[in-house]
């Protein structure tokens, strides 16, 4: 039996320039495409009481969101000073953290949901690998600051969005402290995670070459993507399972400047608050209230020597401008 070698060379040619294809081109665009899911689930059927936020993003997306009040709070007082901005997983929408903030709403700090962009209620429909996500965050944070002067702030991230709020407290100082339940040592692994929910890319180079064209595709520059380790020195607390110890330990040997705390839970029962009445619930309740109470203290003592101006210390308050 004959080989035709110029047909095998011809199949061999064809299967590499599809795979490159695919590397290059195609994988990067479905790596950041955004399907939506949208909730039509408020915080009120929550029992939250709750204001309407839209703000409108740089790039001109309609984000919207929730402003939840402290579940004490009547109408006519004046809200908390401080507020904790907790982000939704990727994929999904504001709907998946209000049994959350349902269950910490006896705190006296208010609750900041939002649709990230291309998810839920808000515009959009890529992923950018958390740089313009960062930018959002910030762009609420004026938002409020514009309704509520001398608030403060912390941030919690569910699940995948951990690098996320390390871009955003790494760009914007009035997020004083950070919750964090994954972290992705590379981009590449948020978007594998994101879309298959598991690693597939092992080789390096691959890993790294796959990353450079998802950049070049959302337009953006390398350096937008890295996280400045060194200029985060806000205290966080990793809530996260035994199967992301190494992740989180190659974090702790990046942040030399922050304050770290640490809980993990057995993967099978990671994170149910707010959900059923498993030990582990009443646990990690337990450790975010301490440190969500510990934490907006400071963060509003902060507050006030980072809104503080030289001409305020001067002003006349008298009972007569009152």
């Amino acid at each position: 039996m004959r080989i035709n070698f110029k047909k095998i060379l011809l199949l061999l040619f064809t299967i590499i320039l599809i795979i490159f294809i695919g590397v290059s081109f195609v994988l990067p665009r479905v790596f950041v495409k955004l399907s939506r899911e949208i909730s039509r689930s408020t915080a009120a059927d929550f029992g939250m009481r709750y204001d309407k936020i839209e703000i409108l993003s740089d790039d001109s997306l309609l984000l919207k969101g929730d402003f939840i009040y402290p579940f004490h709070r009547n109408y006519n007082e004046e809200t908390s000073s401080h507020s904790v901005i907790i982000l939704h997983p990727l994929k999904y929408n504001t709907r998946i953290i209000y049994p959350l903030a349902k269950s910490l709403t006896t705190l006296d700090v208010n609750f900041i949901s939002f649709d990230s962009r291309g998810h839920g209620r808000s515009e959009g429909h890529q992923f950018t690998l958390g740089v313009k996500e960062a930018e959002d965050i910030s762009k609420i944070i004026d938002y409020i600051l514009s309704i509520y002067p001398n608030h403060s702030f912390g941030i919690y991230a569910r699940y995948n969005t951990g690098n996320i709020a390390l871009k955003a407290m790494q760009r914007d100082k009035r997020i004083m402290y950070g919750i964090l339940e994954n972290y992705d040592e590379h981009p590449l692994k948020t978007l594998e995670k994101m879309n298959f929910d598991d690693v597939f890319i092992k080789q390096p180079f691959i890993k790294n070459y796959v990353l450079k064209q998802t950049i070049n595709h959302l337009d953006l520059e390398e350096n937008e993507t890295a996280i400045n380790y060194n200029e985060l020195d806000v205290p966080l607390l990793f809530l996260t399972t035994d199967r992301n110890k190494k992740e989180f330990n190659i974090l702790k040997s990046r942040l030399t400047n922050s304050e770290l705390y640490s809980m993990y839970f057995p993967e099978n029962e990671w994170l149910q608050i707010g959900l059923n009445q498993k030990d582990n619930s009443y646990q990690l309740k337990d450790c975010l209230v301490d440190f969500i109470e510990s934490q907006s203290v400071q963060a509003i003592e902060k507050s006030k020597e980072l809104y503080f101006t030289p001409d305020a210390e001067n002003e006349d308050y008298s009972s007569s401008d009152l």
